[in-house]
């Protein structure tokens, strides 16, 4: 996976989940794609107003239909274009009214039913660091309500990877409705797609101490299908 890809892949988010995605903002800023004005910044407790917060300061590389963010983060700076760092993550939107480009800066308050709650969140940190171990890999998956908790992943996923199961995770229904219920050759071909760009890391003994996730395999579509 290159920058290029990275970019590329975002802008295929929008034509993967047509009408689902809105207040596309990523860009790339020489061998890093981000946001403009991105402001380096790990949220560990993440409370409504701290999503508020991310939405206010436009910290996102696009928003879901019901506000909810969408943070990618690649960073490519080492020799040779290497991926150096990454940062994927989502956090569950304020806001159940559908999220439109006119409505970009209107951030609606929390309602009733979510001060009794905490927001969902995930986040993939990845680090180049020379120890990894079981509890602190290199690349490790944070989750809501566990911010201690590091899993480790066998791999940074693509921007399509990662938004794929975004969806399948926080809305099934959905996915259920657009993926899963569609013409078996077709989704089939999509998954290919979708695991097209991904950084594996090498197997590393901790690897084999713990659970840990691993990704789909990084393909390209056959010969025989580029033409279908």
């Amino acid at each position: 996976m290159t920058p290029t890809d990275a970019l590329q892949e975002i802008t295929s988010c929008f034509l993967d989940w047509d009408g689902l995605l809105a207040n596309q903002r990523a860009i790339r800023n020489d061998r890093t794609v981000c946001w403009p004005n991105y402001a380096p910044r790990i949220e560990d407790e993440v409370s409504w107003s701290t999503i508020i917060s991310l939405a206010t300061e436009r910290q996102y590389s696009f928003q879901l239909f019901d506000g909810s963010l969408i943070q990618l983060l690649y960073d490519f700076s080492l020799p040779a274009g290497t991926l150096r760092s990454a940062r994927l993550a989502y956090y569950e939107g304020t806001q159940n009214d559908e999220t439109t480009e006119e409505a970009e800066d209107v951030i609606s308050p929390v309602e009733d039913d979510q001060n009794d709650r905490l927001p969902r969140w995930l986040r993939v940190d990845f680090g180049r660091h020379n120890d990894p171990s079981c509890i602190h890999a290199e690349c490790h998956l944070h989750l809501c309500n566990l911010p201690e908790t590091r899993i480790s992943c066998a791999g940074v996923p693509g921007p399509r990877q990662f938004l794929e199961s975004v969806i399948a995770w926080f809305y099934p229904e959905i996915y259920q409705q657009r993926i899963l219920e569609s013409d078996p050759d077709i989704r089939g071909r999509r998954y290919v797609d979708v695991n097209r760009h991904s950084h594996l890391i090498e197997p590393a003994d901790h690897f084999n101490s713990l659970l840990h996730l691993s990704l789909p395999r990084s393909i390209r579509v056959p010969a025989e299908a580029q033409g279908a």
